[in-house]
This record gives C-alpha cells, sequence and structure tokens, in this order.
C-alpha cells in the first residue's frame, strides 16, 4: 500500500507541470494569432534585443520536440557548486557531472563554504575551469548564476567588493550604480557566470 501513496504523491507535481505547460503553449498561440497593440508611452526594444531570430527559434522547437520529459523537468532545476580545485575523483565533482549528466540540469549557483575557520569562497581561475567543464558535459547550455549584489567578493576570493545597496544609494550618484554594476559584468563573465 504505501508503494502506491507514493506512486500518487509523485503522479501531482507531474500532472501540475503538464497543466502547467500546456497553458503556457495554449497562451502563446493565442497571443501570436492577435495583434499587439503598443501601449501609450511604451517603447520599443532597441536593436530588436528581445526578439529571437528565425534560426533561433528553429533550434529552440527542434531541440524541445528531441527532449524526453525528464530532461525537460531537470531544466527546472538549479544545484550548487563550490569553485575550488576539485579533482574528477572527488564525490564533490562526481555529484556535479550527475547533476548535469543524469539529473539534466537547467544550470548551477556558485555558493560559498562554511568552515570552522569561517566563510571559505570560490577562487576565480577554478571557478572559470569548473563552468567550462560543466558547459562541456550539459547538452543544453547551462545558466551559471551567483549572489553578486555586493560585487564579486561577495563569493569570490579574487573579486571587487562594493558597499551595500543601501549604502550606495545614501550616496545619491547613479553613475556609482552604474560603475558598479559595469564592474561586477566584467568579472561574472571572466568566470563564465551570467
Amino acid at each position: 500500500m504505501p508503494g502506491r501513496q507514493v506512486r500518487f504523491l509523485l503522479l501531482i507535481p507531474v500532472s501540475i507541470l503538464f497543466f502547467m505547460a500546456y497553458n503556457a503553449r495554449s497562451q502563446s498561440r493565442s497571443t501570436a494569432t492577435t495583434k499587439a497593440v503598443p501601449r501609450e508611452g511604451a517603447s520599443r526594444a532597441k536593436g530588436g534585443a528581445n526578439k529571437l531570430s528565425a534560426g533561433g527559434k528553429a533550434w529552440v522547437e527542434t531541440t524541445l520536440r528531441k527532449m524526453t520529459m525528464d530532461e525537460k523537468i531537470g531544466q527546472l532545476l538549479f544545484t550548487t557548486y563550490h569553485g575550488s580545485l576539485t579533482a574528477v575523483d572527488t564525490p564533490a565533482y562526481q555529484q556535479i557531472m550527475h547533476d548535469v549528466t543524469d539529473l539534466h540540469v537547467g544550470g548551477f549557483i556558485n555558493i560559498t563554504h562554511g568552515s570552522p575557520l569561517g566563510i571559505v569562497k570560490s577562487q576565480a581561475y577554478p571557478t572559470a575551469v569548473l563552468n567550462n567543464q560543466l558547459q562541456a558535459k550539459s547538452k543544453l547550455p547551462l545558466l551559471i548564476g551567483a549572489d553578486f549584489e555586493r560585487g564579486t567578493a561577495m563569493r569570490l576570493d579574487e573579486g571587487t567588493s562594493f558597499p551595500t545597496a543601501m549604502a550606495l544609494a545614501a550616496g545619491g550618484n547613479l553613475k556609482d550604480a552604474h560603475t558598479m554594476g559595469r564592474i561586477t559584468t566584467l568579472e561574472t563573465r571572466a568566470i563564465e557566470v551570467h
């Protein structure tokens, strides 16, 4: 009897996922057939940055048709990793590769570790290497993220540290916020974090 209950409980989230996918698909079809009327004062995206090319749309549709249900569900998962030198024969590396190859995760989030000596941050070079290894093993492009709201030094040993958003706002200079965002973006791109 417990086996049936477990199967039934697993059926509920899968059913909800199918329902959400069906609704999203039917909504996208209905909005595609109606002509969108721009609101007054609304501006268009510069250079069509929000529009997908015909080739991009074709790739998405072809890729979705080829994906198994497990792969589609896996794209909803994001797991964490620590960007440190990780030997390929360690359990940590094996778990990360399991997440990519068996669970088909959609991405990873870079984190810090706690230790008896305090917080252990990732390092830039090992993080970049690991991110490239993960991308190479994944069937689909991974989305790699991290909490860098105060700069990359929040999670990396080698990074720029900025004050909190409240301190930045108290300074009253919008250029400071732009500079902070630009520097953080340059540093995150260098380590392959999106």
